[in-house]
């Protein structure tokens, strides 16, 4: 695994993590509390209803079983030999995934729980096989003089990919 693919690695992960500190949080469906107002009688509206009386918190706690359960999928994939070698591939779509929950975060044109779970769980398979295939090509493919090095510096690289998301999310509070 060459510089450019560590660069990649630790951007997906920067992306991954930008989507799940930032902009998560304020993924709250507040069409559907508009339903609760109206209090109307029927079946179906008492059933969105009982979905929109969840606070950001519970939003929020759902949203990371969605991701976690994704990446524990991914991560496990490993185990029957599946691998994905193009790890830019993956952290393309991951890219493009925040560049849709930052729009998503901002407009809330899209107003189906369902649809953001779907995506939150690819989300989470995107991370997890990036995750696994950054360190499965580096254990394979790594020169053995370099290799417990090379492991390390991705190992870094991920932890600054984390930092940066945090840091980027908090310039984009001020902005």
């Amino acid at each position: 695994m060459g510089h450019g693919r560590s660069v990649l690695f630790t951007d997906s992960i920067s992306s991954e993590y930008l989507v799940n500190i930032g902009i998560y949080p304020v993924l709250i469906y507040r069409p559907f509390r508009k339903v609760i107002k109206d209090k109307s009688k029927t079946h179906n509206e008492n059933a969105i209803a009982l979905v929109a009386d969840y606070s950001s918190d519970d939003y929020y706690v759902w949203y990371g079983l969605c991701y976690q359960t994704a990446v524990l999928i991914s991560r496990s994939s490993g185990l029957v030999g599946l691998r994905i070698k193009q790890v830019w591939a993956l952290s393309t779509a991951q890219a493009l995934l925040a560049i849709f929950f930052i729009v998503q975060g901002y407009y809330m044109f899209m107003d189906s729980f369902v649809a953001t779970l779907a995506l939150i769980f690819i989300e989470g398979l995107l991370g997890g096989s990036a995750y696994l295939n950054a360190f499965s090509e580096l254990r394979d493919f790594a020169p053995l003089p370099y290799r417990e090095y090379m492991m390390g510096f991705a190992a870094i690289a991920d932890t600054l990919g984390i930092l940066m998301a945090g840091v980027t999310f908090l310039f984009m509070l001020l902005v």
